[in-house]
């Protein structure tokens, strides 16, 4: 018998640039509510793009919603007038978290702020990207390459790192025990 995506609670996609540990994600997810319409989880606290492709996660309602409204959001969103975005076309994270929430998925906010963290202590939650201002110091925020620490860092997933090198590297750092 052949699986599919309607047999597991939760859909993911990981960007191949993220350092992605799945069991980290599964400790999460076991204590995480779902309302009745499905839930995504935002992971950029503070943007007006909150839902950062590097890590996509939503519940199995929500996916199934987005599945049953895609051809609709393709006429009814504006993913080709990318204003507040990189390119001319949103990406499928801003089309996937726009249809979602224009059909009654609920969005779970980020609350993640690294700042917030003491230094002495790992910084846990969902997910740390470049791309999300919160997710770097203010003094962090004025450096122009900047990679998380993954030595520091227990998230699911940690981004970005382009060359194998770095990714075996940050990997081999987060999964550490210390």
């Amino acid at each position: 018998q052949q699986t599919t995506w309607k047999s597991y609670p939760w859909i993911v996609k990981s960007d191949p640039s993220a350092v992605f540990i799945p069991q980290r994600l599964r400790e999460v997810l076991k204590v995480q509510h779902v309302t009745q319409n499905g839930i995504f989880l935002e992971n950029c606290k503070d943007t007006r793009m909150s839902f950062h492709g590097s890590l996509e996660v939503m519940s199995n309602t929500a996916f199934g919603t987005f599945l049953d409204h895609i051809e609709d959001c393709l006429d009814v969103l504006p993913w080709q007038n990318a204003s507040y975005a990189h390119f001319r076309y949103y990406g499928e994270d801003k089309f996937l978290a726009w249809c979602m929430q224009a059909y009654g998925v609920d969005k779970l906010p980020s609350y993640q702020m690294v700042e917030t963290v003491p230094k002495d202590q790992p910084i846990k939650g969902l997910h740390i990207t470049v791309s999300c201002p919160s997710h770097r110091s203010p003094f962090e925020l004025q450096m122009k390459k900047w990679h998380p620490n993954c030595t520091r860092v227990k998230t699911p997933s940690i981004h970005s790192f382009r060359t194998v090198k770095k990714w075996v590297e940050c990997w081999e750092n987060t999964t550490a025990t210390s």
